[in-house]
């Protein structure tokens, strides 16, 4: 299936130019070292296995927003941040020899099945679109990975599976959807109230930092126009129920 002619008009990672993929690619080096490096303040022990690994929850989003033609130089340019961050971070060699063919591996699995079975961008907003989303890149992606990656974590190896597994799976779950629907849905966005905004924010600030929103926002805050009561009731507690399940895609609705 071509998606490259079926892409959106308002794509605009489409460099013409050597020296606009040269650019693109220095972007994509960026976000893909900032949101580990984002991540890792947050983790006491950033060379050990991570709860949630963002790198390739993100460059997947990235590779669906730029033509296949570019893949060969936005892959490798995400892959070298990673590698910086990791040897930065106090990951041994032997680890990183595992990790990136793992994560090559995976993001090339996601990337390749989202855009052969979605026409453009994938919009995660019906049961069929969610269920290929999850079987393709939640599933297998992750866990024909794991089985690379799993000889790089310091455990047994099954062991070093489930956690190789699940951290990406938490990452799939919840930061690719939210980047899916905030390329395609931006315009929309635009125009959401600014309450809206603080429950997004909210929702992140509570699934990166391992806190209970509702407590923060009880303590810290009172909106201008709402009920107290009626806010904690309906709204923090979708954003605690979608932090703690990591079900992101039902509370960006």
């Amino acid at each position: 299936m071509d998606t490259d002619i079926k892409r959106p008009s308002w794509n605009i990672l489409n460099p013409t130019s050597p020296l606009q993929t040269a650019i693109l690619a220095c972007f994509v080096a960026a976000l893909c070292y900032i949101a580990p490096t984002l991540e890792g303040a947050l983790i006491r022990h950033p060379q050990t296995a991570w709860p949630l690994w963002p790198g390739c929850a993100l460059l997947v989003p990235l590779l669906l927003l730029v033509p296949q033609r570019i893949w060969l130089v936005v892959i490798p340019s995400g892959f070298a941040a990673f590698v910086l961050y990791d040897l930065q971070a106090g990951v041994s060699l032997r680890s990183i020899a595992w990790f990136i063919p793992a994560d090559t591996v995976q993001v090339l699995i996601a990337a390749l099945l989202l855009s052969y079975f979605f026409d453009g961008l994938p919009r995660l907003n019906n049961v069929n679109a969610l269920a290929k989303y999850l079987f393709f890149v939640v599933i297998v992606a992750p866990s024909i990975a794991a089985l690379i990656s799993a000889r790089g974590i310091q455990r047994n190896y099954w062991d070093g599976w489930k956690i190789g597994f699940f951290s990406e799976v938490l990452a799939f779950v919840t930061l690719t959807p939210v980047i899916l629907s905030w390329v395609s849905d931006g315009r929309t966005w635009m125009r959401k109230s600014y309450v809206y905004y603080l429950e997004v924010a909210a929702l992140l600030s509570g699934h990166n930092c391992g806190l209970d929103p509702s407590k923060s926002l009880v303590n810290s805050c009172t909106l201008p126009g709402t009920n107290p009561a009626n806010f904690l009731e309906t709204r923090v507690r979708n954003c605690v129920l979608a932090t703690r399940r990591g079900t992101v895609l039902l509370y960006l609705r």
